[in-house]
């Protein structure tokens, strides 16, 4: 007679999120949130076409974030925007750019005089994503760095074609 052997039990594991998942980016995306309304931050998503992917009003603490893209793009989005908290409260960056560009609205960008203060805007949105990318790796949140830098030059380009458009419409047309 065969004796009955008790089925084997298997340890208990945990259920991982597979990273570059739109599930993992989902997850890392509302983590993400969760840390902004720690520091105070209402995170909200709504589109605004002037905007791009998101927005931030740091004397409000509000960060508004575009709905349309996927989880993954919105976590790059709302990283670049954080990052320019970080970049606000780093008080060198007072010493660095000029005063008339640190709180400036995207709206104003086009009107500002000079070019030096047009490259202190763009230096502060670079050094924004570049704050955001060090977040990410801070909080342990995966970043696909192809698609997060292809999201960075996107929106670069869009702020020198927004600045300099007129710029070089007027050089083309004096030849």
């Amino acid at each position: 007679m065969k004796q009955k052997t008790a089925p084997k039990m298997l340890p208990k594991t945990k259920k991982t999120r597979v990273i570059g998942t739109e599930a993992y980016y989902a997850l890392s995306y509302q983590k993400l949130i969760t840390y902004c309304e720690k520091k105070g931050f209402t995170v909200l998503e709504k589109h605004d076409p002037l905007d791009g992917g998101g927005s931030i009003i740091i004397e409000e603490k509000e960060i508004t974030i575009d709905p349309k893209p996927n989880s993954e793009m919105k976590l790059y989005y709302l990283l670049h925007e954080i990052g320019h908290n970080i970049t606000y409260k780093d008080k060198t960056n007072k010493y660095l750019y000029s005063e008339d560009v640190i709180n400036i609205d995207s709206d104003d960008i086009d009107k500002l005089p000079y070019n030096y203060q047009k490259l202190d805007v763009l230096s502060i949105e670079i050094e924004s994503w570049n704050n955001g990318l060090l977040l990410a790796k801070k909080l342990g949140i995966h970043v696909n760095r192809r698609k997060f830098n292809t999201c960075k030059s996107i929106s670069l380009m869009c702020y020198l074609d927004y600045m300099w458009l007129d710029f070089f419409k007027k050089k083309i047309s004096r030849k």
